[in-house]
């Protein structure tokens, strides 16, 4: 004999999930904006679901995983603001967001975490506040990474949709347009391709109820399996401009200046002064500058405990640059900028260093994920043969 609930007494299961964590019952993880400190309660399960990873984060190797206890509070990098949405959207499916202020910080949070669902309707619910500018990022096909990488505007319509131009492609024109169900519901959706409407395409996303491309989910080929390292990345800059703050021009050189910042950031007991640096790191951050200079900051010898907050924010924006602003690279720094990644991990393996390591080492996968196999061949077996043996 087989039984079975009805589908409406399961959904009515579900719709408990927000008042349990409202509550508190049987909550066991603390989230903590590593911004503002604000905390909130929620099922380790739950965020496993959700996100996969999330999941690696509460239940693998990692400290935060560690610490199984009851109510482990474990730290995001993330306003509280964006916590906040993000738990809303996940246990009940929908979420309000304060103000469009808060809009980049939940974007990338929601990129970092794989949540892409809620990341495909911020966009489309933010669209017209948006500067309309996308990134393609990794694929596992090398021939359609080469041609689809790079960043895109926005070039016209088609049916009704902004379609999107690769800039700097002067060899070929490459395209992401929308394509209504006039050839039926099976060619309907997002494409990869030169021409609108064309023959050729390289890619096929089939969400046709975005507005905007979707983030996620593109098949490759397009009649092939979904490609999970190819995303498309919004241009978060252009919802906000943050202002440089000119009070730290007065030091020699850019290095100088970033060290000045920092150290007013984590050591000034003056309010105001406390934001003009976090001000001006965040537009620092932003600029193609960050890379090299964030490199040299790592370089620097003195590893004692004043250098620590410099040597994790430079980690911390190398980490975040290769994973939201990769295209301002040019391909031949790939190598340049994975050896000297390399070297870093192995000047900060120990145990004192541990935070520096991680972001170091996360760094380091996404720029693997962001190479493709022409430009670093054998990713686990270097790396294996260079750390494989190391105790540490």
């Amino acid at each position: 004999m087989e039984l079975g609930g009805a589908r409406p007494e399961q959904f009515a299961l579900l719709e408990t999930l927000p008042e349990f964590r409202r509550q508190g019952r049987l909550c066991d993880v603390k989230l903590k904006s590593s911004v503002d400190n604000t905390v909130f309660d929620a099922h380790r399960l739950i965020l496993s679901l959700a996100s996969e990873p999330l999941a690696a984060l509460l239940s693998g190797p990692f400290a935060e995983g560690a610490a199984q206890t009851q109510g482990a509070l474990v730290s995001l990098e993330a306003t509280g603001e964006t916590l906040r949405v993000i738990l809303d959207f996940i246990y009940s499916g929908r979420a309000r967001v304060a103000s469009a202020a808060a809009v980049p910080d939940l974007l990338r949070t929601a990129h970092k975490y794989g949540l892409g669902k809620l990341l495909d309707l911020v966009v489309d619910t933010t669209a017209e506040q948006m500067n309309p500018e996308y990134t393609a990022v990794g694929c596992q096909n090398p021939t359609v990474a080469t041609m689809i990488h790079g960043t895109y505007t926005e070039h016209s319509t088609n049916h009704n949709k902004k379609a999107y131009k690769k800039e700097n492609s002067p060899a070929m024109e490459v395209l992401i347009y929308f394509w209504d169900e006039r050839d039926g519901p099976s060619f309907s959706g997002w494409w990869f391709g030169p021409k609108v409407g064309g023959d050729q395409v390289w890619a096929y996303n089939p969400n046709r109820q975005s507005l905007s491309p979707p983030t996620s989910g593109w098949k490759v080929p397009w009649d092939g399996p979904v490609d999970r390292n190819l995303s498309l990345r919004p241009a978060l800059r252009h919802f906000t401009k943050v202002p440089a703050y000119e009070g730290f021009g007065r030091a020699a050189g850019k290095m100088e200046q970033t060290v000045q910042a920092l150290n007013v950031l984590y050591n000034s007991q003056n309010p105001a002064e406390k934001k003009q640096a976090d001000d001006w790191l965040k537009a620092w951050q932003q600029t193609s500058e960050a890379w090299s200079i964030s490199d040299r900051i790592l370089q620097q010898q003195d590893t004692s405990g004043s250098a620590l907050e410099a040597f994790y924010f430079a980690a911390q924006t190398l980490r975040t640059k290769i994973q939201f602003d990769f295209q301002e690279l040019p391909q031949e720094s790939y190598t340049a900028l994975r050896d000297s990644l390399l070297g870093h991990i192995v000047k900060f393996r120990a145990q004192q260093f541990q935070p520096i390591l991680t972001q170091l080492s996360i760094a380091l996968a996404d720029l693997a994920i962001q190479m493709d196999a022409s430009n670093w061949p054998n990713v686990v077996p270097s790396l294996m043969e260079k750390f494989g043996g190391d105790p540490e």
